[in-house]
Order: C-alpha cells, then structure tokens, then sequence
C-alpha cells in the first residue's frame, strides 16, 4: 500500500530540489544546510556561508590529522598532507535555507592509501580521510540525539579521537550568540547517513562527551596571556590569563598549536584579550581549574 505514497514522496523531493537548484548534484558527498533568521528569499548574508566553509573545513582537517597522526600545520599554516586532505569543492548552493552541496578531497575517493596500513603491513587500513569524515558524521549523529555517551564510545572508541571530533561538533554547532540556528550535514550515497540537526542543544552535549565526568561551561573574560610554554611535540600548549578584571584569580589553561604564533605575537605585546573557551572544573578542587582556549581578539 505504501508504494503509491513513496513515489509520490519522492516526485515532491524531486520538484523541491529542483526549485532550490540541487537537481544538477545528486551524487554530492555532502549536503550542508544552514538554518538562520538572517536567510530570505533574496539570498543570505555571505558570512554565513563563509563561516559554515570555514568551520566544516577545520573539523575535517583537525580530525584528519588527530587520526592520522600527522603535523597539523606548518608555520602557522595547514601542512601539505592535512590541507590536501580538507580542501572540499562546493558544488553548488541553492537559496531559502542555505544548502552548500560538496564533494570531498580525491584523499576521500581512495578506499585505502599505501602510507597507511596495519602495523603488521598485511592488510591496508581504511583510509584516514574517510575515517575522519565518518567520525564526524557518527559523532554529529549522536549530539543530535538523546542516545546515551556509551553508544558514542563504541563507535569511536579512541578517547582521543573521541575528544578531537566532539570539539569539532561543539565548533560545527550554532552558539547563542550566532546567526545560524540549525546545521543540518547530510551524506550522500557513498556516505549513506542520514541527516544530522546540529543545534545549541547539541552544543552542549558534544562538550559533555568532550570532558566526560567534568563540570564544564563556556567561558569568556579578559586579561593579558602570560607563562606561555610551548611544546612542538604536542598540540597543544599552556598559558595563564592574568590581570583579569576585578582582581579575579589567575587562571591556567591550555591553547591548540594553530593559536601557537597568533598567542606568541600577542604575548609579547603585552596587549590585553578577550578571551573564548571552556572553563573546566572539577568538584571540590579549585585548583585544578583550566581553561581550553578556543580563540581570543584585543580587549579595547
């Protein structure tokens, strides 16, 4: 009985992706759809698409090189491998709610990459690439929903990776103080996921599967970053964000290694910052308070 009814739900699909401009890209690896007030029938503000680009692109690059194990930059910049490996081609874009269509990197198209095997070199690995893009399709799945943290775990069950692409959600994911409102990343066929609804909601669940057993929040404050210490073999450094207003404590936290030059000329011009992160806390211990900077811009 539901044969009559599927085709003319797919017929309506049809006509409506060929009003919106996707007819011309059913074989897109991704479609991402950009909700927000700011979007009218005559276009939308070219920011948003800017940002979502931006944003979607450093998720796959950071969670390229977390599994991977490659240099994230080099000299303040993407390194060869992970810029290769990030570079999306917009296909097209289509207006009402923005929706970008994208092929990913040719890295992607590779099943399996000879620089990647089994440490027993008897069976080639799944490439990184699409290790990353399935991680972050699997881990945008699970903060939309309501699915216990347990689920995510068996499905990323490195911890490091883990925390790697719940950061990169929490980033994908609209802030209160945003324009966008919604962030829908839908796979293709090669893909096969199903649509993903990224929301401030989600947001908060990505930071609670970041930090398991931690209190955390979205922290912002001013200061002057002092103590930096920098550690080329890790990605990530330590600050202490001092001077803070209203003679609050020092607070000791950590950056990621693509803030390492932009913290670096900041430091030593002592110029005062406004500062975005997450605040991590522990229960009954003050002192091991941190903050995990995100990003930062001159205090006027």
């Amino acid at each position: 009985m539901i044969g009559p009814y599927r085709s003319m739900l797919t017929s309506v699909r049809a006509e409506i992706d060929s009003c919106l401009g996707l007819e011309g890209f059913p074989n897109a690896d991704l479609v991402l759809t950009v909700k927000s007030s700011k979007i009218g029938p005559e276009g939308a503000p070219s920011q948003l698409l800017v940002d979502t680009l931006v944003t979607f692109r450093k998720a796959l690059a950071s969670t390229f090189a977390r599994v991977s194990k490659v240099p994230w930059a080099g000299q303040g910049r993407y390194s060869g491998i992970v810029r290769g490996a990030s570079d999306v081609t917009v296909l097209g874009l289509a207006r009402g709610s923005v929706r970008i269509a994208v092929d990913l990197p040719p890295l992607f198209h590779k099943q399996t990459l000879d620089a990647w095997v089994t440490e027993e070199g008897a069976k080639p690995q799944l490439s990184p690439v699409r290790a990353a893009v399935d991680y972050l399709l699997q881990g945008a799945e699970w903060a939309a929903s309501d699915r216990p943290v347990e689920e995510l775990e068996r499905v990323i069950p490195d911890s490091a990776v883990r925390k790697e692409v719940m950061a990169q959600i929490r980033n994908m994911s609209p802030s209160p103080k945003g324009d966008i409102e919604a962030l829908e990343i839908e796979g293709g066929s090669v893909l096969g996921r199903r649509a993903a609804r990224l929301t401030r909601q989600a947001s908060d669940r990505a930071r609670t599967a970041e930090y398991p057993g931690k209190r955390t929040r979205a922290f912002e404050d001013s200061g002057i970053l002092k103590r930096i210490t920098v550690d080329l073999d890790k990605p990530i450094h330590d600050f202490e964000l001092r001077d803070r207003p209203g003679d609050a404590a020092n607070l000791r936290g950590d950056f990621p290694d693509e803030l390492r030059q932009r913290v670096l000329d900041v430091m030593k011009l002592g110029r005062r910052v406004r500062v975005r992160g997450v605040l991590e806390e522990t229960p009954g211990s003050p002192a091991r308070t941190a903050l995990h900077l995100e990003d930062f811009e001159r205090d006027e």
